[in-house]
């Protein structure tokens, strides 16, 4: 519409609109002051010019102007979705003159969304799911808007399905889950997962289905709808549980005490309840329900095998059996049992039961106490510890894996009679009777047995009814055992055996042996059957009486010489006295010479022996017989002389005798004299170095006398040492010093002549000729001192040091060494408790026979 001012005479107007500089015009012709120009192209500038006209002629030039046109409307080129933000992103041809355009969306349930833009794309947000958009563009110009453009469908992102359905068959394990339609929606993804498993279904359709899904799993479905540009998110997920599992490890453990069993298995997943079958061979069934994994059935027939399945249920399905499991129940106890007859073997038998691993037999008295026997696969077993008297209920039960079955029908056994108790018996020495006792038994006879210990004779039996026997005919000095048995239906088993001795058997044989000198009677008899010890007496014409006694076959005793004797002997036990031997008489020895005196010459060793001389012209010999044997004498026929070539260091018994006096060998006296003491010979000295003990020997030439051991130092110290041995130690003697060592003997009379003198060095503390000897690991290092003093530490340095010497490796006066080789030898300050070890040797000095020695010293 072009407005203008009215110009006068004027009667109409017309309006020429020219596009730029072209030749392009168009115009409108109106009788007043406007025109509206039809055909005019958008987006185009227009120069105007007016014309006006009256009856005869048209003005020229006129009023001019300039006229945009509104922009062409802008067609929508591409929309692209953005997946995952409900937005899409639109572009269109640009238009001239457009200052900035206008999208405007339209849904067909009638949610609208806008976006503006200076450019020629736009993005529209918020878009809804599932829903198709009409879309057109708006051109903004300075004047006026284009209209809408051609309008274009955006189709957005499908809406997530919802899972409206799910079926499922338990037996095939068959899935079918359904949804409804999602505009915008191609195509549909479901899926199935559950632990370790998962599937998924493509389809155009609104429903999937899912084969042989595994049991025992939860599964969550869900479907995804999926869109030309966009997919929808993923369902919210529904569950769905399969048909359980067969259990696995389907166990039986029987339950001996109640003859039962117990069914035990691993669970189903999923699974509520397990239905339990259990099916024997005889067709009988048992059935357990139960929402655990163990089931306890009872009343099971004894002997019989069993087939055992398990059955696991859900809420929604019945799940597979589990593979069947078989075991056998408790085996039946065993039938028609016996027992032998009283008195006999208390033996049980019975009927054997198949598959027993054992049986095992119990006999109950009345008073509860109870025996058993067992026997593996046989049908017997003795009882062997039954009391005697008792009447036994007797029951087997047959012992399988372990469980016992129920015990059989009990049978009565009578075990045999008690044997009689308190068995003794007394033995009359005097007649040697034997009189046994025991117990009574009522109603019962009693055999007695007995027999001689050692014999090979089967033992003899006395019946008799009474509780005591006596038997006379009993060998003296034996041991008989005896025992006795109770008899009634049957005999009893015999009491525990006791043992009697008899009375020792008369003795035999007495002699009497008489010695002169010592006045002895030696007596002597052959040993007497049973006997445990002797007694002789012994009786004098002159009322001298005496007795000795031996558990051996002889003894002797003092007799008066010159007497006559009478002696008897007796053998005996604890308990009882044989009868005596008969009296043996005898003469005891003659009368020797009396107040017989002897003296030792120390210094000859000669024995000066005088007695009391008898009547008349006799010949005596003074004997002198030492106790190894040794026999010296003299002979007169005054009453002394003097007995030459005795041992040393010997004890002599002094006996004398005459011619007119009928003896036998003289074998000794009750006068005893020592000889003179053996001189010591042979003296040796041996020093122990770690303890520094000296130990002086000698070769001992008598038992029988004392030795006294001198040890006398340089510096005139004395020590002694007494012995009756062939040495002695000394403990305490002076270190560092030389010692002169000397043994003597001596008797209660007499000392021996002086032995040869040894000298020995004790063990020095940095000594003369010492050598010492440090270890270093295995290496030994020596050196020697010279001068006795004690170690010291002066004033930071070593006051004595060890230097390396060609040949011993190191310079006299030095005594420490600290060294790491034979030849690399350095000084050490010796500390508290410091251990050295001196070696000498027999070439190094005067000290002799010290071999190794370990020594320590302070150090201030």
């Amino acid at each position: 519409m072009v407005y203008w001012v009215e110009g006068a005479g004027a009667v109409a107007y017309t309006v020429l609109a020219q596009e730029g500089g072209s030749h392009q015009y168009a115009s409108c012709r109106s009788n007043n002051t406007s025109c509206k120009l039809n055909q005019l192209q958008c987006g185009k500038v227009y120069n105007l010019s007016v014309l006006a006209e009256d009856a005869t002629c048209n003005s020229t030039g006129g009023t001019t102007g300039t006229l945009m046109t509104a922009p062409c409307s802008p067609s929508i080129q591409s929309s692209t979705l953005t997946c995952g933000n409900s937005s899409a992103l639109l572009t269109w041809t640009p238009v001239d003159g457009a200052t900035g355009f206008i999208v405007n969306a339209t849904a067909g349930n009638g949610h609208s969304v806008s976006c503006s833009s200076h450019t020629a794309s736009c993005s529209l947000t918020d878009l809804l799911c599932g829903q198709i958009y009409s879309a057109s563009v708006t051109a903004r110009g300075n004047q006026c808007d284009s209209p809408p453009g051609p309008s274009a469908n955006i189709t957005t992102t499908p809406c997530s399905p919802v899972v409206t359905s799910k079926e499922y068959d338990c037996g095939t394990s068959t899935a079918v889950i359904s949804w409804p339609y999602a505009a915008g929606t191609i195509r549909f993804l479901a899926w199935v997962a559950g632990e370790g498993y998962r599937d998924s279904c493509q389809t155009t359709n609104t429903s999937c289905m899912f084969r042989n899904l595994p049991c025992g799993l939860d599964f969550n479905l869900t479907v995804q709808a999926q869109g030309a540009e966009c997919n929808s998110s993923i369902s919210a997920s529904e569950s769905l549980q399969t048909v359980p599992c067969a259990p696995e490890n389907v166990s039986t453990t029987t339950l001996c005490t109640t003859h039962s069993a117990l069914i035990t298995w691993v669970g189903s997943p999923g699974a509520v309840g397990h239905n339990v079958t259990l099916t024997g061979q005889d067709g009988h069934t048992h059935l357990c329900h139960t929402n655990s994994t163990t089931c306890h059935l009872t009343d099971l027939h004894c002997g019989e095998t069993y087939s055992v399945t398990a059955t696991p249920y859900s809420r929604t399905c019945t799940g597979t059996q589990s593979a069947p499991y078989s075991f056998r129940a408790g085996l039946c106890a065993p039938s028609n049992t016996t027992v032998s007859p009283a008195c006999e073997d208390s033996a049980i038998s019975w009927t054997p039961v198949t598959g027993a691993e054992m049986y095992i037999a119990t006999a109950t008295a009345d008073d509860g106490h109870n025996h058993t026997c067992s026997s593996n696969y046989s049908s017997s077993c003795n009882f062997t510890d039954l009391h005697c008297g008792e009447t036994y209920a007797v029951s087997v039960v047959t012992v399988d894996q372990g469980c016992w079955s129920k015990p059989s029908s009990a049978v009565q056994l009578r075990t045999a009679l008690c044997p009689p108790a308190n068995l003794t018996g007394h033995v009359c020495c005097e007649t040697n009777t034997l009189t046994l006792t025991w117990g009574p038994v009522t109603g019962a006879s009693y055999v007695l047995q007995w027999e001689s210990i050692g014999s090979t004779s089967p033992p003899s039996e006395f019946i008799t009814s009474n509780i005591s026997h006596s038997l006379s005919n009993l060998l003296c000095g034996e041991r008989y055992t005896f025992r006795v048995a109770a008899q009634k239906d049957c005999r009893s088993s015999f009491s525990p055996p006791i043992v009697i001795r008899t009375a020792p058997c008369q003795p035999t044989n007495l002699t009497v042996r008489v010695d002169c000198g010592t006045n002895n009677g030696n007596f002597s008899w052959a040993e007497s059957s049973g006997a445990s010890f002797y007694m002789v007496e012994i009786t004098g014409k002159h009322g001298h009486a005496a007795s000795c006694s031996s558990n051996d076959t002889s003894c002797a005793m003092k007799l008066h010489c010159g007497r006559l004797y009478s002696a008897t002997l007796v053998a005996s036990t604890e308990s009882c006295n044989s009868t005596r031997h008969t009296n043996i008489y005898f003469n005891s020895a003659p009368c020797l010479p009396d107040h017989v005196m002897a003296e030792l010459d120390c210094n000859t060793n000669v024995m000066n022996v005088n007695w009391t001389q008898t009547t008349g012209l006799d010949q005596y010999t003074a004997w002198a017989i030492s106790t190894d044997g040794h026999r010296a004498s003299c002979n007169t026929t005054s009453n002394h002389c003097s007995i030459r070539d005795l041992r040393c260091g010997r004890i002599y018994e002094v006996a004398v005798t005459s011619s007119s006096i009928n003896c036998d060998i003289i074998t000794g006296s009750d006068y005893k004299v020592m000889s003179a003491p053996c001189k010591a010979e042979n003296t040796t000295a041996e020093l122990n170095c770690s303890s520094n003990m000296m130990m002086v020997k000698w070769q001992d030439g008598s038992k029988a006398q004392n030795y006294t051991v001198r040890a006398t130092s340089g510096s005139g110290v004395n020590s002694t040492c007494d012995t009756t041995e062939s040495s002695c130690s000394f403990l305490d003697l002076s270190c560092g010093q030389l010692y002169t060592f000397t043994v003597t003997g001596y008797t209660n009379v007499c000392v021996s002549d002086m032995s040869g003198s040894i000298e020995r060095h004790t063990v020095g503390r940095g000594e003369a000729g010492a050598y010492l000897q440090q270890s270093m690991g295995k290496r030994h290092v020596f050196g020697l001192w010279e001068e006795a003093r004690v170690p010291m530490h002066a004033q930071g340095e070593h006051a004595n040091s060890m230097q390396k010497d060609p040949w011993l490796g190191f310079k006299p006066r030095t005594f420490l060494l600290q060294g790491n080789s034979t030849t690399n030898c350095t000084t050490m300050q010796p500390g508290w408790g410091v251990f050295m070890l001196v070696m000498v040797g027999p070439s190094w000095g005067p000290v002799q026979g010290c071999e190794v020695l370990a020594l320590s010293w302070p150090i201030p």
